[in-house]
């Protein structure tokens, strides 16, 4: 995998060139040529063909309209990666860079899921707080329904008892 930068050197052309290439000739590169916003472009060796021959047309006079109809044509050019040192140096930066998007991307993710728990934290304790109070108010509920039980039961008695006495007097 290789990096804007080394794209870069390897066709010895500026980081808008790359970005431009890179939008313009998106349906021929890997996904990470487009990583979207905020993120690394990672070149495959595929990539670097593509851009052999995008090189190769402009470097020529062609046009981007040239450069399509020879891709769709499967027509890929030939590309001059550097050997030996230079090219380990370009694999161990483009991993380094690719490991340290991974660590930035694993990172934000976690603190996402660290927000996001403690937003179920307080979540469960206002659902707990809740249910207490539910709980309390049935409870109160439940004492005044047996309190008013007991209400009616000694209106009844009264009531008999008053009848009793009704009687009794008659």
């Amino acid at each position: 995998m290789y990096k804007s930068g080394d794209v870069q050197s390897i066709f010895n052309v500026s980081s808008e060139t790359v970005r431009r290439w890179s939008d313009e000739f998106g349906a021929y590169l890997s996904d990470g040529a487009n990583p979207g916003s905020g993120r690394v472009r990672m070149f495959s060796t595929s990539d670097l063909r593509v851009f052999a021959l995008v090189s190769e047309v402009k470097n020529s006079g062609g046009t981007y309209e040239d450069v399509h109809a020879r891709l769709q044509g499967g027509e890929r050019g030939t590309v001059d990666i550097p050997m030996g040192q230079a090219r380990d140096d370009l694999s161990k930066s483009a991993q380094l860079a690719m490991l340290s998007e991974q660590l930035t991307t694993i990172t934000r993710e976690r603190d996402e899921a660290l927000v996001r728990m403690r937003d179920l934290e307080k979540q469960v304790i206002q659902l707990e707080t809740k249910l207490e109070e539910r709980a309390k108010d049935d409870a109160e509920v439940s004492s005044l329904r047996k309190r008013i039980e007991d209400l009616v039961a000694e209106v009844a008695v009264l009531k008999y008892q008053l009848q009793q006495t009704e009687h009794s007097h008659e």
